[in-house]
């Protein structure tokens, strides 16, 4: 049976171990075509590092969380402008009018950190052991490092957190009307970004801001059942804001993917000691044969959960060398391979008269898209125009 005290450690774990996850799966892999992994990647290590801190502090690591202390507040104070940097290169937005005030919002931590480390290195041993322990005696109420560390931890957690969810939204609002402003001038501009997604990340990252700071005002380091209580707000908006910013990236990746090019190594080259695969000519326009025959007569893309080993078991060859077909001879990926084909099964189902009574959530799922957001920015990149624009146009068309 659990116990009251391994339930609190558990709550305490889980977070972790929820950023580590998204933290190391935004960072480490590598597409150098999604400008948003990385500032997204930054966002959730510095939700991890917080989480880490609190672990030392409640969990009795006293001796860890004196030294992490100094970057505790700074930590807390970079994850707002973390999110600021993501969505200004998610949107492309970098003139001149927008640099300063994003720099701006890094300077608080950047002071706090500093304070911080004046102020305790004016402490003695035992008075930093006061500080931390919240015990001030009436010789170190006097103490001028204790008072300034004092300050900071008031006006850091109060002043600068408020200033932060205040002043930010306003910010972004004026960098979403801009990106907005440009896409409707160009209408094949970004169509891969979700407004909706980018949202309910910042709101999940203000929930996680505003959880910690109650946290610090409101929970003793000594309190542990109430703290894990507040661990399971900081496991919930976490956990939003790494789904949705995953799905982000991977959105980004399959509507960046209908139109692009592979980027081929060259036949006999050699990357450390794996050989490039090859296949001969000859082989390559059979299978080029059977793929097209396959699609033209089961539709394999209607399936939305199709894979390309399903695909290469249908038609009798190894996934490799289906692989090496598309990137190949098609100059293509799976994903931009597929949903070129989809995009045509929802133009045909868009101009069929018997579908006018669905809406366009429907046309994309019976064209076999997962979301309505990969069958909007797919369509709107390959098309020119939105699901229901085209629709508009057909009606417009049909009429003249």
């Amino acid at each position: 049976m659990i116990s009251l005290d391994n339930l609190s450690v558990i709550l305490f774990i889980l977070p972790a171990y929820q950023m580590s996850f998204y933290a190391v799966q935004l960072i480490t892999l590598k597409n150098n075509k999604i400008p948003s992994r990385r500032p997204l990647g930054l966002l959730m290590f510095l939700m991890l590092v917080y989480v880490v801190i609190n672990i030392s502090r409640y969990l009795g690591y006293s001796n860890v969380y004196r030294y992490l202390y100094i970057i505790q507040l700074p930590v807390l104070l970079s994850i707002i402008p973390s999110y600021c940097l993501y969505f200004r290169i998610l949107t492309k937005i970098a003139d001149k009018v927008l640099i300063k005030p994003l720099i701006f919002c890094f300077l608080p931590a950047l002071f706090v950190m500093v304070l911080n480390i004046v102020s305790l290195l004016g402490m003695t041993t035992m008075e930093r052991g006061l500080f931390f322990s919240g015990v001030i005696s009436s010789l170190s109420a006097h103490n001028m490092a204790i008072n300034l560390a004092s300050v900071i931890f008031l006006i850091g957690n109060t002043l600068l957190v408020v200033m932060q969810i205040v002043v930010v939204p306003f910010k972004l609002r004026h960098v979403f009307l801009k990106f907005k402003e440009r896409q409707n001038n160009d209408a094949l501009l970004d169509n891969y970004f979700e407004a909706g997604w980018s949202l309910l990340i910042f709101i999940a990252v203000i929930g996680f801001v505003l959880i910690n700071t109650l946290l610090n005002f409101f929970v003793t380091e000594y309190n542990t059942t109430l703290a894990a209580l507040f661990n399971i707000g900081i496991l919930f908006t976490g956990g939003l804001a790494g789904y949705f910013a995953l799905k982000q990236d991977k959105i980004f990746l399959k509507i960046a993917e209908v139109n692009g090019r592979v980027q081929l190594k060259n036949k006999g080259k050699e990357s450390g000691s794996k050989k490039e695969y090859s296949i001969t000519p000859e082989e390559s326009k059979e299978i080029l044969l059977r793929l097209k025959k396959f699609f033209a007569s089961d539709k394999p893309y209607l399936d939305k959960k199709l894979r390309v080993i399903d695909i290469a078991r249908k038609i009798g060859i190894s996934k490799h060398k289906l692989t090496y077909v598309i990137n190949h001879d098609l100059g293509s990926n799976f994903y931009g391979f597929i949903n070129k084909y989809r995009v045509s099964e929802a133009e045909r189902l868009i101009m069929e008269p018997d579908n006018r009574k669905y809406n366009m959530d429907i046309i994309g799922e019976m064209a076999g898209f997962q979301s309505k957001s990969s069958f909007n920015g797919c369509f709107k990149k390959l098309t020119g125009m939105t699901p229901s624009a085209y629709r508009r146009n057909c009606k417009t068309n049909r009429f003249e």
